[in-house]
């Protein structure tokens, strides 16, 4: 089977064999060497080089023209043109004939050097052709533009300037009201326990939110509940506490176990948490001891390197040979938690693994996804769910709602 390269070699081929008629195939040469040699033979189907037998010179041989040979003009009636004297290049030595044979033909060469030879002759081409345009046209000339193309020019440019203006008025005022009224509808929905209802439609007010310009109370509120809306719409079934044991009078449950009913009930789903969070400080320098005495001196901070904190919830699930803790990723939602100062906070997140602790045995690592840490500002979902409509709890909501900035009309 022939590739590309095989056919483009046999086509360049067949057009030189069609443009030469049999005839052509012989093609005389009479060349003369600067000591006055002339030197004849005839010409090969490649350039050949020869060499002068009296002074040694290199001559260069034009191969056979690939194309057929013109025909002779025909001589124009009345005109007469002077016959060119053909004098020999040294007048006082006679011109000498010697006749040689050019070389035999060389192999023919490969498709691939042809295509070569191809490209080359194209891009002597395309560069004599800009050098006849520079010359000609002198480069590029300098455009004229008119005082009624300037004026038809400014026209175009204030008409799509205006166009786009009142484009982002019309798609912010629909922002706007997308955001009041889908807002207002999750809400609602979020108080008659439509969770999944009320997720569908605070996403077009986060949306809308975020099309808005701007950080106004409104919007704040929009993404919060609907980032509340995600927690309220995948809950888990039951709680945590049941892997340590089916019920609380039950027999405990094999801590081996405890990864694949993980597995099966809770992992991807959401929890709530009311707990203290508190947030430790570790120094990796200790305090700087006395140089006479060797004792610790006083402690210090160091002053380069930051101390580094760590999140803890005081929460965890015990069982009889093992316990399971929670680590708190340390997000936006915890940012208000100093050390030293341990807060309350109602939470929801998403768990994503149970995996046992490298460090300290019988101890269980519950882990949360960092993105899915938000704090609760509405109470109405907690009814719904059997929570307690308590003063404290309300308190800490309404806190939690200061505290991010958002309020409900």
């Amino acid at each position: 089977m022939m590739d590309v390269g095989d056919i483009v070699f046999t086509a360049i081929k067949r057009r030189r064999l069609m443009g030469r008629s049999p005839a052509d195939d012989e093609e005389p040469f009479d060349v003369d060497c600067s000591c006055g040699t002339s030197l004849g033979g005839f010409r090969r189907q490649q350039f050949s080089e020869l060499r002068c037998p009296h002074c040694g010179a290199s001559i260069y041989i034009q191969p056979r023209n690939p194309r057929r040979s013109p025909k002779p003009r025909r001589r124009q009636h009345g005109v007469n043109w002077p016959p060119s004297p053909g004098q020999p290049r040294h007048a006082d030595e006679p011109l000498r004939r010697v006749t040689v044979d050019t070389p035999p033909d060389q192999p023919e060469p490969s498709h691939f050097d042809a295509l070569a030879r191809s490209r080359y002759h194209l891009f002597l081409r395309g560069r004599a052709a800009w050098g006849c345009f520079v010359a000609k046209f002198g480069g590029w000339r300098r455009v004229r533009v008119t005082r009624l193309q300037l004026i038809m020019t400014a026209v175009t440019l204030m008409l799509l300037v205006t166009g786009a203006w009142q484009w982002d008025r019309y798609r912010q005022k629909q922002f706007a009201k997308d955001l009041v009224a889908y807002t207002a509808l999750g809400i609602e929905s979020l108080d008659s326990g439509e969770f999944f209802v009320a997720r569908d439609q605070l996403r077009r007010a986060d949306r809308a939110a975020q099309g808005l310009r701007g950080q106004s109370p409104r919007q704040r509120t929009a993404r919060q509940l609907y980032r509340e809306s995600i927690i309220w719409s995948s809950l888990a079934v039951g709680s945590i506490h049941r892997l340590t044991s089916e019920s609380a009078d039950g027999a405990p449950i094999d801590p081996g176990q405890w990864p694949e009913q993980f597995r099966q009930r809770f992992i991807g789903r959401c929890l709530i948490f009311n707990a203290l969070v508190s947030r430790v400080a570790f120094y990796d320098q200790g305090p700087k001891a006395d140089n006479a005495s060797g004792e610790p001196g006083e402690s210090e901070l160091p002053e380069n390197s930051p101390p580094r904190t760590e999140l803890r919830l005081e929460w965890a699930a015990i069982a009889p040979e093992a316990r399971i803790e929670i680590r708190l990723p340390d997000v936006e939602a915890f940012a208000a938690v100093v050390p030293g100062k341990p807060r309350l906070l109602l939470f929801g997140a998403r768990l994503i693994s149970l995996e046992p602790s490298p460090t300290e045995a019988g101890l269980w690592l519950l882990r949360l996804e960092p993105e899915s840490c938000v704090l609760l500002t509405v109470s109405e979902p907690l009814e719904h769910l059997g929570w307690p409509n308590v003063d404290p709890l309300r308190t800490l909501i309404l806190r939690q709602a200061r505290d991010l900035g958002v309020a409900y009309e």
